[in-house]
């Protein structure tokens, strides 16, 4: 098998893994179509329709072409095929796979902050709780950040860090 091959299946297990993520926020809309609040705030049910579907899309692109996206991943000089002696390349698109599932809880924090700052904000009799809320956050609001960064990092320097690993378990 080739490098690409195994991201290919990293990400259709990233794919299972947000699908049932996005199961999880399909319950959560439907709670707030029928009942239009949402932790004892009025919310709009439109917000949680995007904060479902989106993963649920990015699960279906993940399912269905893992291969063409893990093409776009790994570099073209990484086509050869994967023998036991290329244990290197295995272990970038391990690092890759690790990256992308990494990323992929850096974004649901990114999306519960924003589903957080959005409801804070579109309730006026809230505003002054929001700015408490918000002064509260900002440790939390730091991680996240960091969290998104280390996952990008992870992703776009794979090979530079399968190398620095390789190099000094030795």
């Amino acid at each position: 098998m080739q490098v690409y091959q195994y991201l290919a299946i990293g990400f259709r297990l990233l794919a299972i893994v947000i699908f049932i993520y996005s199961l999880k926020q399909w319950a959560l809309f439907l709670a707030v179509v029928f009942t239009d609040v949402y932790a004892g705030m009025p919310a709009s049910p439109y917000f949680f329709l995007a904060m479902a579907a989106i993963p649920l899309i990015a699960a279906a692109v993940l399912w269905l072409f893992p291969t063409k996206i893990a093409k776009k991943v790994v570099p073209p000089s990484s086509d050869v095929s994967v023998i036991p002696e290329k244990s290197f390349s295995i272990f970038v698109a391990l690092l890759i796979t690790f990256g992308v599932i990494v990323l992929f809880y850096a974004l649901v924090d990114v999306i519960y902050w924003a589903t957080y700052l959005h409801l804070l904000t579109s309730n006026q009799e809230a505003y002054e709780t929001a700015s408490n809320a918000m002064q509260n956050n900002k440790a939390n609001f730091i991680a996240t950040t960091f969290e998104l960064i280390a996952a990008l990092f992870i992703i776009s320097r794979a090979k530079y860090l399968a190398s620095f690993l390789y190099n000094s378990a030795r």
